[in-house]
């Protein structure tokens, strides 16, 4: 009965099956997620995940001002702001 189970003739039909429970599985989790993070309905609670992207966002559309300004004021705040991060996670 397992020499049945294992053999060649049934390949085929375990990869096959194998294969569609993989893509079946493989779309609910690719929707699952940006259906909990986007607003629906006006004043819907939007996820944490959109809040602080739109606060990244913001972030950088002020830096992107101040790199149109001044190329120097630019790289000499963004390494003010990385460097003690660096320093911290590669020399400490």
């Amino acid at each position: 009965m397992m020499a049945n189970v294992f053999s060649p003739r049934f390949t085929l039909l375990y990869v096959f099956i194998v294969s569609a429970v993989f893509v079946h599985f493989r779309d609910q989790i690719r929707h699952w997620i940006p259906r909990q993070l986007k607003q629906n309905v006006e004043g819907e609670a939007v996820g944490i995940l959109n809040r602080l992207f739109g606060y990244a966002y913001r972030v950088r559309l002020v830096g992107e001002q101040i790199e149109t300004r001044t190329r120097f004021a630019y790289y000499y705040v963004k390494y003010a702001l990385l460097g003690p991060s660096f320093y911290r996670i590669f020399l400490k």
